[in-house]
This record gives structure tokens, C-alpha cells and sequence, in this order.
């Protein structure tokens, strides 16, 4: 098929209706029958397959709509018709039940065609799975009184982005930046294995804030099911070569749309389709070429020659805007010299001419430097600090490139899990038989196999499966294949896996060796170095390495970095004050978490959820304020479980909503989410671990308010127990339990009992007391009964 010649009859089709229509295709079956039915089956799969989850702008269908304002659906009130089309009519709706204020829209599937009821309860729960500030989130849905199945979603006010870009004037620059935060929508989508299939200009709004909101998944498809390979509805301009010729469709294809609407953005006009369904980018028009070859790639015919996934489209856009080389331009030392100096300008000529000559490996490096130093005092300084940026702009890319391939070996396994998004232990189990495929196969390609193992153990760590994460690193970095880099990557993440598993002995050498090797590094004040170093001092917990470690992250902060790793930097100021004693400084620091996320809105759901944990812990423990508490408690077991699912992180929470509980003397409550959060523990760690030590502690205190002293006794036995098993030197007690003793021989005893019961511990830390929240809070409660 010509499809240079077919992309001209359907766009002009599509703005024909009725009789001037038919003229037209009569037209075409005049020149070649041929041509009519190619354009009348692309109309028919538009027709058949189209949605109706844009919230403003869609021409009327009907004469009269279904339902007139002021009828009540479910506990939505409407207010008035948006607009109509071949599924049915999207309404604006208020909240009529009292509880708040909210106008939303209600989208109201037609009657008589169960194709068209199946495709809306199919995109209903596409929406559902979906929860990112790009994508309209689902609010409510049901059926109505005619039996008609409706949903309620956010109504985004807002205009589609082509319309944006010309009214505002919009600098390349914030075009960019707006096609990187679509890639961040359309990414959490394919995360969720879900194909939006039809990205264009209609489908991408700019809220009046300048947020962008990707919309319209009623013609979306899961990935790698029958449903991705059929025929769909698709806007010629943005369709990838695939889509025209009714393929199966990946990740990629939505990367050909977002590229192809980058380019219309940018230069008013999609690229140029070719006759082979290809298309050819204007890359004099852009001219910039960074941004050329990032569109090149993007729109590729093939797809395995695109960006993999949205991410990594994400990650070249933003370069091309900082300066950094990009991976679709593959330059040599020449080019990633050029955007050094683009970054990093240096004070004359002389040395930034020294820099392009150490670059290419010219012989005249020395002379240079020699005429720079006769030239200016200080040109051997200004020489010394080019050669160290140079070797550190090698270094972090060749960092860089490794993390790239890494994300590609994370996107090939996902790839081979579609559809067990809704079954985490399916996920799982599919994930860990991917890596047994690469691990066992690694003499193959050593490289490849220990990029799925960080990968898939870096996801592990991240879903705090450290059992998982521990199943694919440990064999992985004993059987040590792969480049050094990427293993001094796995044991960090094994180190942290051991850690919160309860293998605290084994995890602080990995922890230590991983600080020392990177300290010779240009990475001496990397995320990876400081996470290595605050494990390392929280766990031995001496003052003087707690206060390197603090010193350490001041440094780190002062450095600047982007949202996510500078929460990480704060929620371990805050670990690492606590356990200096200085809760003040700690929850100030959780509150600076809290807030920074907040203001961050991309950022990972995961960073946010551990935040907001740390927070409600001193608003638990160390400034009492239950309601503030329940919020931050809720949302890490809503929004964010919803975002990333039940892990054990979710564990901490329920464990702190059931303290809470106990505080209000609610104890049938407070029991019940016990049992949840040791369910939680167990699922995700390690029997007689921390997390699974500390549930224990709390629910046994709750036992000791209640004044069921019996069953509190025989719990505090069988966590001793079951510690001592979990433990190489089979001791089964920890200062916390100490604590929790002491509370219950002082609840069943008396204060006097409970003093000389402490004093019997030989080496029991005292000052442990005011190092922790949770711990300074039992101990205050001790003080308060005369302890």
C-alpha cells in the first residue's frame, strides 16, 4: 500500500461527513476501488473502536441527550451535557450527597450495543489501575437507573496541547518539558500494562495550571494480549508504521506518537509519512541536533530501534534540555566534551581548547597547557579542574549508559510478565523465572544476564520484597559476571535486602565494602555512597559514625539534587537524628520530606509512601497528633498502595494505625490491624526481623494496656524465640523487648518491680531511650508509671 497516498485520502476523509463524504469515496472508487475500501475500512475501525473519555470539545451526536440536568445519578448530580459521541455522552456532574464539593465528569454509556458496554467497562478499568497527576483518576462508577453503566472521573479543565502551544507562546524549551512529563503519564500507564494506542494533540491537555493530562484510554489495550494485536482506531499523522499495518502493537508504538506529536508541537507539522509507512523528521527545521536525533529515534520504523520505553525517552529529552549528551546521538568523546563545556564553561579559550585536545587524544595537550600557564597564573589550576571534569563527565557517562541498558533489561522482563499486574505473586513468579532464564544462561552474555539481575533485584528492593530481592542477587554477585560497576550496584541492593530482612550481620560488610569503592570514585557523593554510608552508621549506631553520616548528608543536600534522591537524603537526616537524640531536628526533617514530595507531585509513589511513614511515626510517638497521623496513615494504605500495591512497607502503617488504635482504647481494632501488618511482614521479610521484632513490641504493649498481662507474657516468649532462631548467635532478646518487659513487669508488678528489672540487664542501653521515636516514647510512658 501507498501509505504516502492513503495518510491524504483518510486525513481528508475524517473532516467529511455525510453526503460531501460519500462524493469523495465515490471520487476514489473512480480512480481505483482499491483506494475506496482502504479508506472506508480505516473509517469503519474508527467508528467501531472510538471512546469518548475526552471531558471538553466533542461534537453532539444526539438531538437530545440522555439525561437532562438536574437528574441524579448515584450520589452525582448533572449539570449540564459536554458533549456526545460513538459510545455514549460525558456530562458535567456535582457531588449531591452533601459530604463536599467536586464537579466532575460523567461519562454514560449509549444503549443497545453490548460491544459498546464491553469497551466502557474495559476502559473503566484501564482508569482504575492508573494513579499518576498525568492520567484523569477514576472517582466512582456504577449503573444507573435505566441500567446503563456510567463513571465518574476527574474533569480536567484544560485545552489540548497544540492549542496550548500556539495561544502561550510556549518556548522549545517548555515543549520539551511538556512532551517529558506526557512521557511520565504515558510510562505509569505501560507500567500498569496498559497501550493508550491513539496519542495526539486532542488526547493531551494542559490544565490552566501548565499541567500536562494525558486522557482518552477508552481505545486503549493491555500489552501482549489478543486485544493489542487487533485492529483499532488510529490518527494517521501520530500512528507508528505497525499501527497502519495492523500488527501487534508494544511500548514502542506509543513512543512513535509521542515523538510525532513532539515534532507537530515544535515545528507545526507532523513528519512527513512516507510511501512505505515510515515517516521522514525535518531535522533542519528543528535545528537542534540533540533534539533531531532524539525525534529520529523516537519515530524509527522499526520498533526495536525506538526508546524502549517512555522513561527512556524521558531521560534522552531531558538531556538534550541540560546539556548532556544524549544516548540517541551515540558520540564519541568529542561530543560528550562539547556538552561539557556547554555545562561547565571555563574561564578562556586556552582551556577549553586544552579540553577538546585531551578529548580527541591530541599530542598537543601538553603545549597547551604550558602556553595556558605562561599566559595566566592560573591556568595549571584552571587545567587540573578540566581533566577532573572531563574523567568525571566519562565516568557518570558511562554510569549513565550502564543505567540505560539496565532499564532496557527491566522493560524485556516486564515485557514477558503482561498481565500479571493484578496478581503480585503471578508477578513475582514470572519475574524470578525470567531471571533463572538469564542467570543460567549468564556465560552467554555475562553482561546482559547482570543487568536483568540488577534490575529485577533493584524492583524487588524497591516493592520491599527482600526475600525475592535476595533470591536473585545473592547467586548473581557470588557468581560475580558481569562489569564491576553493576556489581558494586547489587551488593548495595543485596545489602539493603539483607538489612531488612533481618541479616544485619551480613549486610554491614557489603554496606562498608560499597562505601570504601565508591569513595575512590567520582562518586564519592553519589546517592549510592551516602545510602551505603547511613545504613552503615544506623546499624552499628556509634555516635561518632552518626555524626560522620549527618555530615555527610549536609554536604549531599548543600550539592543539590533532584526531588526524589533529596528525599532520600532527608528521610535519613531524620533516621539519623533520631538515633543521635535530637527528635526535634529528626521530625523536622520527615516534615521536609512530606513537604518536598508534595510539591513534587512525579515522584515515585514508593519515596512518597516511605515519607509519609516516617512523618506519622512522630506524630505517633514523639508529638502526639492522631488525626494529622490517621491522614499521612491513610494515604500511604490508599493512594499510594493503590499506586504500587501492598508491600511490605504497608506493613509499618497498619502497624501504626493499630497503636493508634490501642491509644484510643479501641483493642478489638488495634488487634486486628496487628494481624494484618505481621501477615504484611511475613509476606514481604523474614520471621524474628526488625520490622516483624517492632510489630510484635507494639502489639504486646497493646496486650499490657488492656491488662491481659497471660497472653502478653507468652507473646513476649515466643518473638524471643523466634528471634533466636532467625539469628546465627541464636540469642532471641533485643533492647526493644527490654523495654516492652520492663512496661509489662511495672503494668502487672510494680514501678519498684520494673526499675530492679532493668537494672538485672547487664549492658542494656538507657540512652536508647531518647534515640527513638517509638523507643523515647515507651521509655517516657516507664517514666510516667514511676520507672
Amino acid at each position: 500500500m501507498d501509505w504516502q497516498r492513503f495518510t491524504q485520502d483518510a486525513l481528508t476523509a475524517t473532516e467529511l461527513e455525510d453526503e460531501a463524504l460519500e462524493d469523495f469515496l465515490q471520487r476514489l472508487g473512480l480512480e481505483a476501488s482499491e483506494r475506496r475500501l482502504e479508506v472506508t475500512d480505516f473509517l469503519a475501525r474508527r467508528r467501531l473502536s472510538s471512546s469518548f473519555m475526552q471531558t471538553g470539545g466533542v461534537r453532539s451526536a444526539r438531538d437530545k441527550p440522555m439525561l437532562e440536568s438536574g437528574t441524579r445519578v448515584g450520589i452525582w448530580r448533572i449539570t449540564g451535557l459536554i458533549g456526545a459521541g460513538g459510545m455514549g455522552e460525558v456530562y458535567e456532574a456535582e457531588r449531591a450527597d452533601g459530604l463536599f464539593e467536586q464537579t466532575t465528569a460523567l461519562k454514560l454509556v449509549g444503549e443497545g450495543d453490548s460491544r459498546l458496554t464491553e469497551r466502557f467497562h474495559s476502559e473503566r478499568q484501564r482508569l482504575a489501575r492508573m494513579d499518576h497527576p498525568g492520567i484523569s483518576r477514576i472517582i466512582d462508577g456504577g449503573v444507573d437507573e435505566e441500567g446503563r453503566p456510567y463513571m465518574v472521573v476527574e474533569l480536567v479543565d484544560g485545552e489540548p496541547i497544540d492549542q496550548y502551544v500556539a495561544s502561550n507562546g510556549v518556548s522549545k524549551s517548555d515543549i520539551v518539558r511538556c512532551a517529558i512529563a506526557l512521557c511520565a503519564a504515558a510510562g505509569h500507564a505501560h507500567g500498569r500494562f496498559v497501550l493508550h494506542r491513539d496519542i495526539k494533540p486532542a488526547n493531551v491537555l494542559v490544565d490552566r495550571d501548565g499541567n500536562v493530562r494525558l486522557i482518552d484510554f477508552g481505545v486503549a489495550s493491555l500489552l501482549d494480549t489478543e486485544e493489542s494485536r487487533a485492529a483499532g482506531p488510529l490518527t494517521i499523522p501520530y500512528a507508528a508504521p505497525e499501527q497502519l499495518r495492523g500488527e501487534a502493537l508494544t511500548v514502542a508504538t506509543d513512543v512513535f506518537a509521542i515523538g510525532a506529536l513532539l515534532h507537530d508541537l515544535l515545528l507545526k507539522r507532523p513528519p512527513e509519512r512516507l510511501a512505505d509507512g515510515s515517516v521522514r523528521i525535518d531535522a533542519v527545521g528543528l535545528a537542534d541536533q540533540d533534539l533531531a536525533a532524539v525525534v529520529q529515534r523516537a519515530t524509527a520504523a522499526n520498533p526495536e530501534d525506538r526508546y524502549q520505553s517512555a522513561d527512556a525517552l524521558a531521560d534522552d529529552l531531558a538531556a538534550s534540555l541540560e546539556r548532556r549528551p544524549v544516548a540517541a546521538r551515540k558520540g564519541g568523546a568529542v561530543y560528550r566534551s562539547v556538552r561539557l563545556i556547554q555545562r561547565f564553561p571555563v574561564a578562556s579559550v586556552m582551556t577549553a581548547a586544552f579540553i577538546l585536545a585531551l578529548a580527541v587524544g591530541l599530542g598537543m595537550s601538553l603545549a597547551l597547557a604550558d602556553r595556558a600557564r605562561e599566559e595566566a597564573g592560573r591556568a595549571t589550576e584552571e587545567r587540573d579542574r578540566a581533566v577532573a571534569a572531563l574523567e568525571r563527565a566519562e565516568y557518570f557517562q558511562a554510569r549513565s549508559e550502564r543505567a540505560a541498558e539496565t532499564r532496557l533489561a527491566y522493560a524485556d522482563a516486564l515485557q514477558r510478565a503482561f498481565g500479571a499486574e493484578g496478581d503480585p505473586e503471578r508477578l513475582t513468579s514470572v519475574l524470578l523465572e525470567r531471571w533463572s532464564e538469564a542467570h543460567e544462561g549468564w556465560r552467554a552474555a555475562p553482561d546482559r544476564a547482570a543487568h536483568i539481575s540488577l534490575a529485577l533485584g533493584e524492583n524487588f528492593v524497591e516493592r520491599n520484597d527482600y526475600i525475592s530481592a535476595s533470591k536473585v542477587l545473592e547467586p548473581w554477585i557470588e557468581a560475580g559476571y558481569g562489569e564491576e560497576p553493576l556489581r558494586v550496584e547489587g551488593k548495595l541492593n543485596l545489602a539493603i535486602a539483607y538489612r531488612y530482612s533481618g541479616r544485619r550481620s551480613e549486610a554491614l560488610p557489603l554496606f562498608d565494602e560499597v562505601a570504601d569503592r565508591l569513595a575512590e570514585t567520582p562518586e564519592a557523593m553519589s546517592m549510592d555512597r551516602v545510602v551505603a554510608v547511613v545504613n552503615s552508621a544506623t546499624i552499628r549506631r556509634e555516635p561518632e559514625e552518626l555524626a560522620s553520616a549527618e555530615a555527610l548528608l549536609v554536604a549531599a543536600i548543600d550539592d543539590g539534587a533532584p526531588p526524589e534522591t533529596m528525599s532520600y537524603y532527608w528521610n535519613a537526616t531524620q533516621s539519623i537524628r533520631s538515633r543521635l537524640g535530637d527528635l526535634d531536628g529528626a521530625h523536622q526533617a520527615a516534615a521536609k520530606v512530606v513537604e518536598l514530595l508534595d510539591a513534587n507531585p512525579l515522584t515515585a509513589a514508593a519515596g512518597r509512601n516511605t515519607a509519609r511513614l516516617n512523618l506519622a511515626t512522630f506524630e505517633v510517638f514523639h508529638r502526639p497528633n492522631p488525626e494529622r497521623a490517621e491522614a499521612l496513615l491513610d494515604t500511604v494504605l490508599g493512594e499510594d498502595a493503590e499506586a504500587v500495591g501492598m508491600t511490605g512497607g504497608n506493613a509499618a502503617a497498619l502497624r501504626l494505625k493499630a497503636v493508634l488504635a490501642a491509644q484510643r482504647g479501641d483493642f478489638e481494632a488495634a488487634e486486628a490491624l496487628f494481624a494484618q501488618a505481621v501477615e504484611l511482614v511475613l509476606r514481604f521479610g523474614r520471621a524474628g526481623s526488625y520490622p516483624h521484632l517492632m510489630t510484635e513490641a507494639h502489639r504486646i504493649e497493646a496486650l499490657i494496656t488492656a491488662g491481659r498481662y497471660d497472653e502478653a507474657s507468652e507473646a513476649l516468649a515466643v518473638i524471643r524465640e523466634t528471634i533466636a532462631g532467625a539469628r546465627p548467635d541464636g540469642k532471641g532478646d533485643h533492647p526493644r523487648l527490654v523495654l516492652t518487659e520492663a512496661y509489662l513487669v511495672a503494668r502487672s508488678t510494680g514501678p519498684d518491680a520494673a526499675t530492679e528489672y532493668l537494672a538485672s540487664q547487664q549492658g542494656f542501653p538507657i540512652g536508647a531511650l531518647r534515640r527513638d521515636a517509638s523507643w523515647g516514647w515507651c521509655g517516657r510512658r516507664l517514666e510516667g508509671l514511676g520507672v
